[in-house]
């Protein structure tokens, strides 16, 4: 199952890691499952992002898109 908060590493320097891109090389190719509140956290952690000015409105919607266009299956 895939965290938020490992799937947003991704896409803030200070927090991606070889294993973060390897999650990430993982998803891409194979899909993943997530929780039905993993949406929720992914804007919250965002928005964050752009209060405190780690992320552009422009970069959040960048990333909603590329996280949209990933194999990513909502756990019911």
């Amino acid at each position: 199952m895939l965290d938020a908060s490992l799937a947003l590493s991704w896409f803030f320097k200070d927090e991606r890691d070889a294993a973060a891109i390897d999650a990430l090389r993982y998803v891409a190719q194979n899909g993943a499952l997530v929780p039905a509140l993993w949406s929720t956290e992914v804007v919250h952690v965002l928005v964050k992002g752009e209060r405190r000015g780690r992320l552009s409105r422009e970069q959040t919607s960048g990333v909603l898109e590329y996280l949209r266009a990933l194999p990513i299956a909502v756990e019911m």
